[in-house]
């Protein structure tokens, strides 16, 4: 042999042969890994069969050429040199067109970030060329005898290197990566972005980060915003965080942390509940999980709730289930869930209601619910066909929005008051109205406005509802900024001299409201307590976790037993307004409906405080973890004064207590 001993010869072809071995090997596994585990990364993206064709022709110029072509070479037969170049040569390109085809594939490359991009195809690049070097450098010695000797050990190692760059992409490629429930995120175009700075993710690069995640965020919340824009897959398959909201009829449904929910949603035992209100409660809860929970912060930061959402409820027939009329009037398109009008129950609307305070904001729930279920009935029960058929379809379809306009500067609770005046015109065709009205939920937007006026003498006796437009000459709005209700488009409304027509003339007030403040308020105050339950036990202070301190459990114990107080009597009268007459109801419930919303508010209240004392700064804050207790704690007001404050209903509950007890015999 040329320049060589035989015995360097056999070294240098040993050495060669056993370093082919491993990479042989490691080859294999790096394409077994990509065939298998790397899929796991896109659910909806195939690799194809493209790198299986030429894995195995690389298989086969291994078999034909790599083993056969050094037995050449040991003997001095001219042709290995040739074969031996052409066959290190398309090794190299070969693993390098693999790594790039199935990472490209799998869009790990064309999400990174253009530097992470830079660097990943620089180190790509320079392991191909290292290895294609390194089999020129082995292999020019014997195609060119002639030229200066060196050991063809630098080409091995010079090879190596390139093979074991060319190797590593997988993992340079994953290197951007953050993992969170099985889940694979990247990070790479959002690490600058992230709120809490770039120095909290990068440990974290390349790890299971869930527990680190979840001790500084919301899950669901934060993980639904982001998950279209950085999930790109799942390490392995996993079932959902929340199995059972898999099932529509499911008797445990929700977190499953023991009253997070009310108890019918854990398999208890219920006279109001059946698989109708399971299949309803399922419905609802995807909904809002999907369209509103993850972007309410955002919301709230711009001070609107988008009027595409409201066409959202409307489209799904969620404003539809939230009217409060029962049985289910003949001109309102079907319930939602596929439940039938005749099963439809004031259950039913108590569910949506309810999922839909999950998203722990009053403005978000209140720019979506009041038109539809405090400003509608009206219309639907009192106005002309005329004015249901121009108003109550687009309303429920989420084309048009409505608003309740009670409240005035001079006159709040006590609604007697008013001091809006509506008067007829010597033609008798039409009434003048002028007037304010302040605090108007949906105001600041609302095509038509349901306007509390008096046309009598003093007392709820000489009041009247109209139907105004808002193209109305004389009417106007501005937006009022408000501590809570953010994005309910709250409004100070005024009247001068607007011309209204006979024909607009609704008829009574409607007081469906306190009901739903009630069932919103209630969910809040569950979710004070689940999101405190969680920290506590996630939190650690003085070695334990918060949980595991006394006065900890003490707070949450008390905040159970309101909350479970106020659902049953929740459902108690829920069951009454299903069962009584509507005289009935109106003679018995009114009493109870204010006792129960002052009960519901100051419970909320409780709850509030007592959360954000468990978490600290942190609920202190708005955004992160603590954002849903910061939010309702500043909403709190918000629900004990509309509808009636909680001392005008403790004083209505009471009088119409003695009331009910003198009519009933009662001799006191």
């Amino acid at each position: 042999m040329s320049n060589t001993t035989e015995v360097e010869c056999i070294v240098d072809t040993n050495i060669y042969f056993q370093a082919e071995s491993y990479q042989f090997g490691l080859m294999t596994v790096v394409l077994l890994y990509n065939a298998f585990s790397l899929k796991k990364y896109r659910k909806k993206k195939s690799i194809g069969k493209l790198p299986l064709v030429v894995s195995v022709l690389w298989v086969i110029t291994q078999v034909l050429f790599w083993q056969p072509c050094y037995f050449l070479y040991y003997y001095d037969v001219p042709a290995a040199n040739v074969v031996g170049v052409i066959e290190g040569i398309f090794d190299s390109l070969t693993k390098t067109f693999l790594i790039y085809y199935i990472n490209a594939r799998l869009e790990i490359v064309s999400d990174l970030s253009r530097a992470s991009k830079i660097i990943w195809f620089a180190f790509i690049a320079s392991g191909t060329a290292c290895a294609i070097g390194g089999n020129l450098l082995f292999w020019i010695p014997v195609v060119f005898p002639n030229l200066p000797a060196y050991p063809s050990d630098y080409g091995n190692g010079l090879y190596l290197i390139g093979d074991a760059m060319i190797g590593l992409q997988d993992f340079i490629a994953a290197f951007m990566f953050v993992y969170n429930y099985s889940q694979v995120y990247n990070v790479s175009n959002f690490i600058d972005a992230h709120p809490g700075g770039k120095r909290i993710i990068l440990p974290l690069l390349g790890k299971d980060a869930t527990q680190e995640f979840h001790q500084y965020h919301t899950g669901k919340t934060v993980l639904a915003k982001y998950t279209k824009s950085l999930l790109i897959g799942s390490v392995e398959e996993r079932k959902a965080e929340d199995d059972n909201t898999n099932d529509p009829t499911a008797k445990n449904f929700g977190s499953m942390i023991t009253f997070a929910d009310p108890s019918w949603y854990q398999a208890w035992k219920s006279p109001y509940y059946n698989d109708s209100h399971r299949r309803l409660r399922h419905w609802a809860r995807n909904f809002i999980e999907v369209n509103v929970i993850p972007f309410v912060y955002q919301w709230e930061i711009v001070g609107k709730v988008p009027k595409e959402l409201y066409q959202k409820f409307g489209e799904a027939g969620y404003l539809n289930g939230i009217l409060g009329q029962y049985p289910w009037p003949k001109n309102v398109g079907p319930p939602p869930a596929g439940i039938k009008p005749e099963e439809f129950d004031v259950f039913h609307e108590q569910t949506l209601i309810d999922e839909l305070a999950r998203c722990a904001s009053a403005g978000v729930g209140f720019a979506i619910s009041l038109g539809p279920s405090i400003a509608l009935p009206a219309i639907l029960n009192f106005a002309n066909k005329d004015l249901v058929n121009l108003i109550v379809k687009p309303v429920l379809e989420g084309k048009k929005t409505i608003c309740l306009c009670i409240t005035e500067p001079y006159a709040g609770s006590d609604v007697a008051s008013i001091q809006t005046t509506a008067t007829l015109s010597n033609c008798g065709e039409h009434y003048l109205i002028n007037g304010e009205k302040k605090w108007i939920t949906n105001g600041t937007w609302a095509d038509y406005f349901i306007v509390a006026a008096r046309t009598g003498r003093q007392g709820m006796t000489g009041i009247t509802l109209f139907l105004l437009k808002r193209e109305m000459v004389g009417l106007r709005t501005r937006p009022i900024a408000c501590q809570g209700n953010v994005g309910s488009g709250t409004a100070f409304v005024i009247f001068e001299n607007v011309k209204v027509p006979k024909e607009n003339i609704i008829g009574e007030l409607n007081h469906d409201e306190r009901l739903g403040i009630i069932i919103s308020t209630i969910r809040m105050a569950r979710i004070c307590y689940e999101e405190a339950m969680i920290y506590s036990n996630k939190r650690k202070t003085f070695g334990k976790f918060l949980f595991e301190h006394g006065v900890i459990r003490n707070k949450l114990a008390h905040m159970v037993r309101k909350i479970e107080a106020s659902q049953c009597w929740l459902e108690y009268i829920l069951f009454q307004i299903k069962n009584l007459s509507k005289s009935e109801a109106n003679v018995i419930l009114g009493g109870p409906i204010a006792l129960l919303k002052a009960q519901a508010t100051t419970t909320v209240e409780y709850c509030a405080r007592e959360a954000s004392q468990i978490m600290g700064g942190i609920a202190y804050t708005k955004g992160g973890v603590g954002e849903k207790i910061e939010r309702i704690y500043r909403e709190v007001r918000g629900a004990a004064i509309p509808g009636g404050s909680e001392e005008i209903m403790l004083d209505l509950g009471m009088k119409q207590a003695l009331k009910i007890s003198k009519a009933n015999g009662a001799k006191i």
